[in-house]
């Protein structure tokens, strides 16, 4: 993505605002440091399946 060559630092905000969105939506936020960097990865729970719709029966006319 080109970030690293930019020799300009950044705010710090990014990882601040992804903890607290990933919060919110009840995931977690976790990473694995290993030489050369460290590498981040979300969890969010799966969406619950869509309910489908379903006529409903009134009865038979009178």
């Amino acid at each position: 993505m080109g970030a690293e060559r930019i020799s300009q630092d950044g705010t710090g905000l990014g990882l601040a605002l992804s903890k607290h969105l990933t919060d919110a939506m009840g995931g977690t936020l976790g990473f694995s440091n290993r030489e050369g960097g460290a590498t981040f990865h979300v969890d969010l729970p799966r969406a619950p399946a869509a309910v489908e719709a379903r006529p409903v029966s009134m009865g038979s006319p009178p």
